[in-house]
């Protein structure tokens, strides 16, 4: 399940890992390079910055994004923009990237605050 915690709303949202989810920006740095491959056109562009450039376009017009960004420096992602089919460009920069780590499975558990309420899809 993927939880989406709201602390302002004191609301959680439970919701299911399934495709729809296969959009999301995490999902695209957490799958395969063939799955990347299988849903985008992948070419390398030139911008004045050091490192390589690449631009995904999807193979679906319903894809949710129009286009993404990836800007690697010596093989490490450093930045990374998505411009969305609703015309929203998010830009996001990677600073102190580890890579590797061997982390623990309770990392990833999240228990719900008494106070808050879950919505379960």
């Amino acid at each position: 399940y993927l939880w989406i915690y709201d602390i302002d709303l004191q609301q959680a949202n439970r919701q299911t890992l399934d495709q729809h989810h296969a959009n999301s920006p995490a999902s695209l740095l957490s799958g395969s390079i063939t799955t990347l491959q299988n849903r985008f056109t992948v070419a390398k562009i030139n911008k004045n910055q050091p490192g390589d450039w690449f631009k995904l376009q999807p193979k679906t017009p319903s894809d949710l994004f129009k286009w993404i960004q990836l800007h690697f420096i010596k093989g490490q992602l450093v930045d990374m923009n998505l411009f969305d089919n609703l015309g929203q460009l998010s830009s996001f920069t990677f600073t102190k990237v580890t890579t590797n780590l061997n982390l623990s499975s309770s990392l990833f558990n999240f228990s719900l605050p008494k106070t808050v309420d879950a919505v379960i899809n």
